[in-house]
């Protein structure tokens, strides 16, 4: 970097730079610190932390990035109350106004960087993650218990679960990236990413690089990513499949109250509507 800087006569402001060592080892103390690691710039010592956060994405010096999944959801958090109490205010008490508030307000913030940070998070081994249906519940609260099942909830109003909307942002991200000008600087690091996944075998997901973390991820939509040969993936296919996806796990629920529900409105059907 002290290199870099010389030779194009930029300028670093120590005061403002942190170091983050990477470790493939979940630990929360500093892997860094632990080694008795230190950097210097100019013969100055810089600060080394944990967890540092680029271009609003959170990175973790052991926690891969489910540091970063952890802040969406605390900020998504934030913007969900604050629409909530803006709604109070205005005597808004609308499920489909709250739920349209939420795709325009609360959604980007949930959703910003889902492109990098869900895939290595593993955030679809879950059905339905706690923070896909928090706000369903406060939306419906009005109409429906609290204890109302996310299941229930997200079929009853036309919702995908995030983690099905997430997909989907991923696979339009990887479209983007291969669809950018030949030989740039993000082309090549997808081709970059795409051997480094070759080779990486079956490591684990969080040792994957991100193309093959993606990989898995469409995979798990019933899309498969050629690693050596890129190609771009039919979104609408990873759309279909997490709808499919979502109307089996109420199909095969075990819980009483969605048994229930799918018995009496035939909510696991194609389409993914209730049937009445």
């Amino acid at each position: 970097l002290e290199a870099y800087a010389a030779a194009w006569g930029l300028t670093v402001n120590v005061a403002k730079t942190q170091v983050v060592v990477f470790d493939g080892q979940r630990r929360r103390a500093a892997p860094a610190a632990a080694a008795g690691l230190s950097f210097t710039y100019g013969g100055a010592a810089l600060e080394m932390v944990d967890e540092f956060r680029y271009l609003g994405v959170h990175f973790h010096s052991s926690l891969a990035l489910t540091a970063a999944a952890a802040a969406r959801a605390s900020a998504g958090g934030r913007a969900m109350h604050a629409v909530r109490r803006r709604c109070a205010e205005l005597g808004l008490r609308g499920a489909k106004l709250q739920l349209h508030m939420f795709s325009a307000m609360v959604l980007p913030v949930l959703s910003y960087g889902a492109e990098i940070w869900s895939p290595p998070a593993d955030c679809y081994r879950f059905p339905v993650l706690p923070l896909g249906c928090s706000w369903l519940l406060r939306a419906s609260c009005w109409a429906c218990g609290s204890t109302t099942p996310a299941l229930v909830l997200l079929a009853e109003t036309a919702q995908q679960p995030l983690v099905a909307r997430w997909a989907a942002q991923v696979g339009r991200f990887w479209n983007s990236v291969l669809a950018a000008e030949e030989g740039s600087l993000v082309q090549r690091a997808l081709r970059d990413s795409c051997v480094l996944a070759t080779e990486a075998g079956g490591a684990g997901l969080a040792r994957q690089p991100w193309a093959g973390q993606v990989a898995a991820t469409l995979r798990a939509y019933g899309t498969d990513v050629d690693l050596e040969q890129p190609h771009p993936v039919n979104v609408t296919d990873i759309t279909e499949a997490a709808a499919a996806s979502f109307c089996h796990q109420l199909s095969t629920a075990q819980g009483t109250r969605v048994r229930q529900y799918v018995d009496a409105t035939r909510a696991d059907r194609a389409d993914g509507m209730p049937g009445y």
